[in-house]
């Protein structure tokens, strides 16, 4: 006999003897074949008239090729089965298990793509997707304005650019003034060195005491000629401030200036 694998097998003993009314007990001992490994002890129920069974779940065929089992029942007389009848042997029998091939297949009809597509299709069906959440992403409502600033800005700039001229501009008058301002810083007259020998007499006389008040007149003069070189400075800026007022001009995007015959006007000059 070939058992499917897997699938529920009813191990069954009857009695030998129908007229003994007797009360025993029926013990399946399930073992590999070819190893002799036991797979596990089933105890029959009695089921009347002296019939005992219990269904059993064939073991897997890993190998694919089919395995071979014996199953050896023995009648007992107690229910710890201890003890064996005498009145009954034991008995064996072997089993295939092997995954059994259909008849549709064995013919050769096989399966065509429709009852390929509709297994499948009722093979989906019964299966039960779980509902997706709906996901709402908030609107970012910051980032939002920030982006319609920044266009509202590329916008003014498109518009600031347009409007920019973009004819040449004659450069010659402010060259020329730069000339003359150069001109006239050359020929200003320089201040004369403020004579500080009264002033550095007289903290001298007054830095006698004693090594801390020598060290805090000498700051003090350091501060005081800090502040006559930057009343220069500020000076000479009021002047150069002075020449250049009123003086106004516009440098396009695509500045070219016309030739010009003057001479070329030397920055490096102001530093002399």
């Amino acid at each position: 006999m070939v058992l499917q694998p897997q699938n529920s097998f009813t191990v069954v003993r009857q009695i030998a003897n129908h007229i003994d009314t007797g009360t025993y007990y029926v013990r399946a001992v399930i073992r590999y074949a070819y190893t002799d490994v036991l797979i596990t002890n089933l105890d029959l129920d009695l089921k009347g008239d002296q019939r005992y069974s219990k269904n059993w779940e064939v073991v897997a065929d890993p190998s694919g090729q089919g395995i071979y089992i014996s199953i050896v029942t023995s009648v007992y007389t107690d229910a710890g089965h201890t003890t064996k009848s005498e009145n009954y042997g034991d008995e064996i029998n072997t089993y295939l298990i092997q995954e059994r091939v259909l008849g549709s297949l064995k013919s050769g009809g096989g399966l065509d793509m429709r009852t390929t597509r509709r297994i499948i299709e009722e093979s989906l069906e019964k299966i039960k997707f779980p509902e997706q959440e709906k996901i709402s992403i908030p609107k970012q409502k910051e980032y939002d304005n920030k982006f319609n600033e920044m266009a509202q800005g590329l916008s003014d700039i498109k518009t600031l650019i347009a409007s920019i001229p973009t004819e040449n501009v004659n450069l010659s008058p402010l060259m020329t003034r730069l000339n003359e301002l150069s001109q006239e810083v050359k020929t200003k007259p320089v201040t004369k060195e403020t004579d500080l020998n009264p002033v550095l007499k007289k903290m001298e006389e007054g830095s006698k005491g004693n090594r801390e008040d020598r060290e805090l007149n000498r700051r003090e003069l350091n501060d005081r000629l800090d502040l006559i070189e930057d009343k220069i400075i500020e000076i000479v800026s009021n002047s150069i401030q002075k020449e250049m007022k009123g003086v106004e001009f516009t440098i396009p995007m695509n500045m070219k200036p016309k030739e010009q015959k003057e001479t070329p006007f030397n920055i490096n000059s102001l530093a002399k």
